[in-house]
């Protein structure tokens, strides 16, 4: 997995967390402090975080050697840090090495924010810029920014920002998100003049962590005079845009499907989905045929108009549709059976011949007998 380290600060919004590393390397440490003085209050160094699949945790990485671990608790407190290594990038961020007095040797701590203040809600912005060093906290007047409602960062309430700084009119105004968040007084401003003019001079914008905090907004950064060499010549655009977004963004006016406690369902849909209702769409609409649900209950049918009957050539039945009311089915009428005179009579006359001519030859034989 390719190594990208993602810095992270050591505090923000008035806040820093000690966590402890566990385990630590004792000559990995030695081996690194062994040209460097160690001062009685520690030095902060930078360390990677990598994952540790046997400990579910992190293992601390300072250059060359693995110097200890965080434990999986650590990885539970600060859920953020999966935007990071979710984005296939290694966390960089700040370690105290100091002088373990009641136990010997050296001790680390992981300096962090509070968990809400580590991570940035807001990708960098596009193009060539530079990020400013921490330094002393710059109240933000947001008074002067008219761009951003106050309701939209009231939805963040407590979270680092990165924002743009650019010198306008002898003021420093504070871009979030490419509007105007507010500005910073005239004693901040002044001191970060110069850097500012410097940077753009290179071509490179200025981006500096800001903190959040209910209804204040604090740009934290180092003014001009605290910048060494290595800041006036910085890395540029050290921060990638992370691929996990802080917040799933709500649809605009979006539906949904609501299921109440009784049971039943509350579907809304956004009005977006339907037409503007016009004079000529509204005209359509009354022309249109009501219709009734077949699950619903039957509505009693209204008094039909009896119509006369026409005798038509076929006998297939006849549609009728009563003025009003609903098709009715007609039948054909029946006519009554004619009496048959042809099959039925022609028997008759030929067994009364049959009888007459018995008669006559019976009659016939008694007379010739006698």
């Amino acid at each position: 997995m390719p190594f990208t380290p993602y810095p992270l600060p050591a505090r923000g919004a008035g806040s820093a967390r000690q966590i402890p590393v566990e385990g630590t390397n004792q000559a990995i440490l030695f081996s690194h402090l062994h040209d460097r003085a160690l001062r009685a209050d520690g030095v902060e160094v930078p360390v990677t975080l990598l994952p540790d699949p046997r400990g579910r945790g992190f293992k601390v990485k300072w250059d060359y050697g693995v110097i200890g671990t965080l434990p999986e608790q650590f990885k539970e407190d600060y859920p953020q840090l999966e935007r990071v290594t979710g984005s296939r990038l290694t966390p960089e961020v700040t370690a105290l090495v100091q002088v373990n007095r009641e136990r010997g040797g050296l001790s680390v701590d992981v300096l962090l924010p509070e968990p809400q203040w580590t991570v940035p809600v807001n990708d960098p912005p596009e193009g060539a810029w530079t990020l400013l060093p921490p330094g002393a906290a710059a109240q933000v007047d947001l008074s002067a920014g008219v761009d951003i409602p106050a309701d939209e960062l009231a939805t963040y309430y407590q979270a680092q920002l990165l924002v743009e700084l650019a010198l306008v009119n002898e003021h420093v105004t504070v871009s979030f998100r490419e509007r105007v968040l507010g500005v910073l007084n005239e004693d901040d401003s002044a001191a970060l003049a110069d850097a500012l003019n410097h940077f753009s001079q290179l071509g490179l914008g200025c981006v500096s962590r800001a903190f959040l905090n209910g209804d204040t907004v604090t740009v934290e950064c180092a003014r001009t005079e605290e910048l060494d060499d290595a800041a006036l010549e910085p890395v540029i655009s050290p921060l990638p845009a992370l691929l996990i977004p802080a917040f799933e963004e709500p649809e605009p006016d979006g539906g949904g499907v609501v299921e109440n406690d009784d049971g039943s369902w509350l579907i809304s849909i956004s009005s977006e989905s339907f037409e503007a209702i016009t004079p000529e769409k509204l005209e359509e609409h009354r022309q249109r045929r009501k219709i009734s649900s077949p699950v619903m209950p039957e509505r009693p049918a209204p008094a039909t108009e009896i119509m006369p009957i026409i005798d038509l050539p076929d006998e297939e039945p006849v549609q009728g549709i009563a003025p009003g009311g609903p098709a009715v089915t007609v039948a054909p009428r029946e006519e009554p059976e004619a009496a048959d005179t042809t099959g039925g009579g022609r028997w008759t006359w030929l067994i009364i011949a049959a009888a007459v001519i018995i008669v006559v030859v019976l009659v016939w034989l008694m007379l010739s007998g006698g």
